[in-house]
């Protein structure tokens, strides 16, 4: 049995069986071409300090692989007053390094004052965007003060939804999912915009636990 300790490796490490180096460290300005995990080898674990990222197909429809996905959550409650001018939400939106195509899904968590009321109503598009975006195709659902559905979008990322109306109940709030698909044709920037649905005194906020979500499929 082999041990490698505190050794230098300027060529190619081959770990063999009944060989241990204990931590195999790869540092910054390394480059590891290819990292092979036989069937048989057993890792107990591995530690990535910085980011994984995969620039080939991360989902294909004949293998199981490991997706990647770029997440935007609200890790704090954020309110609009008086105002029915759609603005950026930066909890919720992403920042896309790779061109691609990828499935996209959302869920916003919508209420009116606590023992106030909702009637200021709730808007939101998905035309926050620096990314250059095609082949968009999503539909919302939700619920308001009744049940929200409707037909799927297939314009532009400026076409969203307005209601009249939220619950005023932070604790059964209103919700609107949103799940489709979109082309990346350029890196940047994609969010989600909302604002009141009418202007009114009484605050309309997105909850925290509010989330969008993109996975790479190719």
């Amino acid at each position: 049995m082999a041990n490698l300790v505190n050794t230098t490796v300027t060529g190619n490490v081959i770990v063999t069986q009944n060989t241990s180096t204990g931590n195999l460290s790869i540092t910054t300005l390394a480059n590891v071409a290819t990292l092979n995990v036989a069937t048989s080898a057993n890792v107990a674990k591995l530690n990535v300090l910085s980011t994984i990222s995969a620039n080939a197909s991360p989902l294909v429809n004949t293998a199981t692989q490991v997706p990647t996905v770029i997440s935007g959550y609200h890790t704090v409650a954020s309110s609009v007053i008086s105002s029915t001018a759609l603005a950026v939400d930066n909890y919720l939106t992403l920042t896309f390094n790779e061109t691609g195509y990828y499935e996209i899904e959302a869920l916003m968590l919508v209420c009116g004052n606590v023992g106030g009321n909702g009637f200021g109503g709730f808007q939101f598009d998905l035309g926050a965007n620096t990314a250059t975006i095609a082949n968009l195709a999503y539909a919302t659902m939700g619920f308001s003060n009744l049940a929200i559905t409707t037909t799927a979008v297939t314009v532009n990322n400026t076409v969203g939804y307005t209601t009249s109306n939220v619950a005023s109940n932070n604790t059964s709030p209103s919700w609107f999912s949103v799940k489709g698909t979109a082309t990346i044709t350029s890196t940047g920037t994609w969010g989600v915009r909302w604002a009141q649905g009418a202007s009114s005194p009484n605050a309309i906020t997105m909850m925290q636990g509010s989330f969008f979500k993109a996975t790479k499929h190719r």
